[in-house]
C-alpha cells in the first residue's frame, strides 16, 4: 500500500490520495492561480532535495521526521486520508474513530515513503505545463527521466487549502489510473474483509516493521 509515484520508487509522494475528481465543469485558472501551483511543485522539489543532501547525516527515526515536515507542508493530509476510506465512510465514523485513523494512516505513509523520498534526484524531474482540472483544482503535468529508462509522466493535482494556497491531492503516472482509486480500492477491501479495527491494526503493523527496518 504504497503510493509509487516514478519507477523504482525512486520518488513517492507519500501518502496520498484525494478526492474522486467533481462533475462540475473546469474552469480556466488565472495566471496567479496557476503560478501559485507551478510554485507548490518547485517549492516541494527543492524541499526533497535538501532532505536528500542531508539524509546520510540523519538517523532512521530524524530522517521519517525530516520527510513528515515536508508532506505536511505540501499535502493537504486532512483530505487524503479521508477519500482513502472514502468520504460517507470517513464521516460516518466517530469522531474518536477518525482520530485514529488519521494518525494510523499518517504513521505508514510516513514510515513507507521515507525512504523514497530521501532519494529524490531534483534535477531530473522538469515542469512540463499548468492546466486547470474538474472541481477547481490545477494540474501540474511533469516529467521524471531516470538514468537509462524512458521518462515517466507524473501529474501532480493540486487544489486550494484553507488558506488559499494550492496542497497536493492526487497523482496521475503515466497517464493512469489516479493513484487515490487505486489506494481507496485497497483500503475498503480491507473495510470489508475485516473492517474498521482490522485496517487500523494493519497500518499500524506496517508501520512498525517498515520503522523498525529504519532504526
Amino acid at each position: 500500500m504504497t503510493f509509487r509515484v516514478l519507477r523504482g520508487g525512486v520518488i513517492a509522494a507519500a501518502a496520498l490520495a484525494v478526492f474522486t475528481l467533481a462533475t462540475t465543469p473546469a474552469r480556466a485558472l488565472s495566471d496567479e492561480e496557476a503560478a501559485n501551483a507551478r510554485q507548490t511543485i518547485e517549492a516541494l522539489g527543492d524541499d526533497l532535495a535538501q532532505l536528500a543532501a542531508r539524509s546520510e547525516t540523519l538517523t532512521g527515526a530524524e530522517r521519517v521526521n525530516a520527510a513528515a515536515d515536508v508532506v505536511r507542508k505540501r499535502f493537504d493530509l486532512p483530505s487524503i486520508a479521508a477519500a482513502t476510506v472514502g468520504r460517507s465512510t470517513y464521516e460516518g465514523w466517530t469522531q474518536e474513530q477518525r482520530e485514529t485513523y488519521f494518525d494510523a494512516f499518517i504513521r505508514y505513509t510516513l514510515a513507507s515513503q521515507t525512504g523514497a523520498l530521501t532519494r529524490y534526484e531534483q534535477e531530473k524531474l522538469a515542469i512540463q505545463a499548468v492546466e486547470e482540472a474538474p472541481g477547481g483544482m490545477a494540474m501540474v503535468r511533469t516529467t521524471y527521466t531516470p538514468d537509462g529508462s524512458d521518462p515517466s509522466t507524473v501529474d501532480f493535482m493540486l487544489e486550494k487549502g484553507d488558506g488559499g494556497e494550492f496542497l497536493i491531492v492526487d497523482l496521475v503516472v503515466d497517464g493512469a489510473i489516479s493513484q487515490l482509486k487505486l489506494k481507496r480500492a485497497e483500503f475498503s477491501s480491507v473495510l470489508r474483509s475485516k473492517g474498521y479495527d482490522g485496517l487500523i491494526k494493519i497500518l499500524r503493523e506496517k508501520a512498525d516493521q517498515l520503522l523498525a527496518k529504519r532504526s
